[in-house]
């Protein structure tokens, strides 16, 4: 892996089984735009998590457990 990407990773267990989903961007694009663009990549990484819960074991997340799923960006 290399320092040029920001990892982003959403965690949560899912039926008894720990779950996690992740995304990458480039580093440049992370450290270019504003809080509220990244809040909207974080956003994203939680719909991505909850159509995976979806499509693997048939579960819709509600919108309020979407909303509170964590999401970790970290370089790689």
């Amino acid at each position: 892996m290399s320092a040029d990407l920001v990892r982003l990773a959403v965690t949560d267990t899912v039926a008894g089984q720990p779950c996690v989903v992740s995304m990458s961007h480039a580093r440049e694009l992370w450290d270019e735009v504003t809080e509220q663009d990244r809040e909207q990549l974080r956003l994203i990484a939680r719909y991505r998590f909850a159509n995976w819960v979806r499509n693997e074991y048939g579960i819709t997340l509600s919108e309020e457990h979407l909303d509170a799923l964590p999401v970790a960006a970290y370089m790689a």
